[in-house]
């Protein structure tokens, strides 16, 4: 009896089940503790994930509202930490973006790491979570038309320089550096003390009163005058404001037609001179056009030289997708003359103008431009 002692109480020990329950509820409570830790943090990555994709939109939208992709990473990484802004204490480490060939999808992705809480105690120290957003950029269409001033002050402190730099940077923006945009139509008016239209309008002209203007050895140079309401109409003549009667109208020439510009010989433009010899020696009088014996000082040029067209300005460019046809326009810009905003102005509406369709000719008419106003999807600019 005594040698089974052992055994028997070695079986009670094993059967019996006091002091099990303080055990048990430790493990349970490590369970738990590790169970509400992964519920807590992981409702916390869904938020940081949430606010992650949020901003990236956000910032896809504001970046693509650029017309210049060049910078888009740096635009998108600027948006995205604005809006971001270290949400629960994460961090953005990795932004992409890229554009298709016609900038016209923006594709981004972005990843950020929050500190875990109670997952640390599992040596989880870092939970990574990721976005990605698709911007499909729908730009709106534009006719622009720049009125350029080409008078002789911009010749001064570099500012016709400074005005092609900033004409051709802007050509630039609109169309990405890309020879064109769809739907973006740009044209140019230079102007000084007229805007010169060029020569290839006719009918645009008032042919009864063009027929009775001498150019001597010149020709005309496409420049017109301001249209007067005066009954009957008068010839403007610089210098003199009785005649000047502003056309701040969009009439097309059917309505009222232009008149050709038309300096004549006088002291600061001696274009017709006659020469009288005497024992003195020779004086020059400068003198009307068509006199009889007078001597003409004109080689054929337009812009400053002494003729008929003085101060004429570089010809009208109309609107073209062409990137290309518009900067060399610009490039080709000379400062000379007075200055006569309200002529370069109508001119631009005129560019703009509905009631103008179908006069321009080239890729206006091939493209029925201009458009209607209030157009969908069209804004027209000066």
């Amino acid at each position: 009896m005594p040698r089974l002692f052992p055994f028997r109480f070695l079986r009670r020990f094993l059967r019996d089940q006091r002091g099990m329950t303080l055990p048990m509820l430790a493990f349970s409570m490590v369970a738990l503790t590790a169970m509400t830790g992964m519920t807590i943090d992981g409702a916390r990555m869904e938020l940081v994930q949430s606010k992650l994709q949020f901003s990236l939109d956000a910032a896809g939208l504001a970046a693509g509202s650029t017309i210049d992709t060049a910078n888009l990473n740096d635009e998108v990484t600027k948006y995205l930490d604005a809006n971001f802004n270290g949400y629960m204490g994460a961090q953005i480490t990795d932004v992409t973006s890229s554009v298709n060939a016609n900038n016209s999808i923006i594709t981004l992705s972005a990843t950020a790491q929050l500190p875990s809480t109670f997952m640390d105690i599992v040596g989880i120290q870092n939970m990574t979570v990721s976005a990605n957003s698709q911007i499909t950029r729908a730009a709106s269409g534009l006719e622009l038309v720049m009125v350029l001033d080409n008078t002789g002050s911009m010749n001064n402190d570099g500012k016709l320089t400074a005005l092609k730099t900033a004409a051709t940077e802007l050509v630039t923006i609109l169309t990405g550096g890309q020879g064109s945009v769809p739907n973006l139509w740009m044209g140019l008016v230079p102007f000084s003390q007229a805007v010169n239209i060029g020569t290839g309008y006719p009918s645009w002209m008032d042919a009864t009163y063009d027929s009775n203007l001498n150019w001597g050895p010149t020709a005309w140079a496409g420049c017109v005058d301001a249209r007067v309401t005066k009954s009957p109409p008068v010839q403007f003549v610089p210098g003199n404001a009785s005649t000047i009667d502003t056309d701040i109208t969009d009439d097309p020439p059917s309505v009222q037609p232009f008149r050709q510009y038309y300096w004549p010989s006088d002291t600061n433009n001696c274009w017709a001179y006659t020469m009288t010899r005497s024992r003195w020696g020779t004086t020059r009088t400068c003198v009307g056009a068509g006199t009889s014996g007078a001597t003409y000082n004109v080689s054929g040029g337009t812009n400053g030289t002494p003729s008929p067209n003085a101060y004429c300005p570089q010809q009208v460019t109309p609107m073209t997708a062409d990137a290309t046809t518009v900067t060399n326009a610009i490039n080709a810009m000379t400062a000379q003359g007075d200055t006569h905003i309200d002529l370069g102005l109508a001119w631009g509406w005129r560019m703009l103008s509905p009631r103008w369709r179908g006069l321009w000719g080239g890729e206006m008419n091939t493209n029925n431009l201009p458009l209607d106003y209030h157009t969908p999807g069209m804004n027209k600019a000066v």
